[in-house]
């Protein structure tokens, strides 16, 4: 099975080639038989003008494409702002920090649900020690 975004251009990359800085390696695409296309510039939720060839891009892709003459709507339960971890594709309105998947993930926790939010303050049950 082969997966293709519309506005993704590397399956659209020549089929054989040299690869880039190399004299002797070649690739060669070979058909892997039923492809599946999705078109994620019909999403809402991300930006335009993004790097397309995101792997979270693609998963997204998969969670809301119906068709070519559909309409893009997610279907399957997995959280939008997984696609902002490591790159800005997510659009701003959602609140979701950029590249946000590093050390404390920037203030985004992962709930029980596998869903993840902003947390960007202290929990008002800690216990709170005070100098003596």
């Amino acid at each position: 099975m082969h997966i293709s975004n519309a506005s993704d251009p590397v399956p659209r990359s020549p089929e054989n080639g040299v690869v880039d800085g190399s004299e002797n390696d070649w690739r060669v695409y070979e058909d892997v038989g039923f492809e599946i296309s999705i078109d994620t510039t019909k999403s809402k939720y991300l930006k335009n003008c993004i790097n397309s060839h995101i792997l979270e891009v693609y998963l997204h892709g998969i969670a809301g494409t119906h068709g070519p003459e559909e309409e893009f709507k997610l279907e399957i339960n997995r959280d939008i702002a997984l696609m902002n971890k490591a790159e800005d594709v997510l659009k701003d309105e959602y609140g979701v920090p950029v590249s946000w998947w590093i050390e404390k993930n920037k203030g985004m926790v992962q709930q029980e649900d596998g869903s993840w939010i902003l947390m960007d303050h202290e929990d008002d049950t800690l216990i709170s020690y005070h100098r003596l």
